[in-house]
């Protein structure tokens, strides 16, 4: 039966970028995502400043995915009649095709070790006596010392 250090269900965002951030740091990565990539996704696809940054200083977003940045806010307040207009360098938000960028960022963790098992919906989990997590998908099960 397979092992692996640690197991990772759903190869969104959050989940692609923990396993790359895994397998980089020589953890034995397995994602498990129920759909094949690029999959559709009912999402705006809108990532905040602070996801931005994020993803800038771990050197795992390209600024060419973006569709739109919004570098200019509009604050309105109805009760007293003020607005006031924020405008930034750097993008308070920005819209991605999230088909796309989750593609690519589960690209980045399987270039950067992590397995990456499509098709392959969680069932369940449950922890053995030696301490490790049996995971079961409808096409296989393996051992994890953690779950994500």
């Amino acid at each position: 039966m397979k092992s692996y250090d640690v197991a990772i269900i759903g190869a969104g965002p959050a989940g692609a970028v923990a396993a790359a951030l895994c397998a980089r740091s020589g953890l034995k990565t397995i994602i498990v995502e129920k759909k094949k990539l690029p999959r559709v996704k009912s999402c705006a696809g809108g990532i905040t400043a602070r996801a931005i940054r994020l993803l800038r200083d771990l050197n795992y977003i390209n600024d060419q995915w973006f569709e739109k940045c919004v570098n200019r806010l509009m604050i309105h307040y109805p009760k007293t009649g003020e607005s006031y207009e924020l405008i930034s360098k750097q993008p308070y938000l920005a819209t991605v095709c999230r088909s796309d960028f989750d593609r690519k960022l589960a690209e980045l963790a399987a270039r950067s070790g992590a397995y990456l098992a499509e098709s392959e919906a969680f069932v369940h989990y449950e922890r053995e006596t030696s301490g490790q997590l049996m995971v079961k998908t409808d096409k296989s099960e393996f051992c994890a010392r953690i779950l994500i």
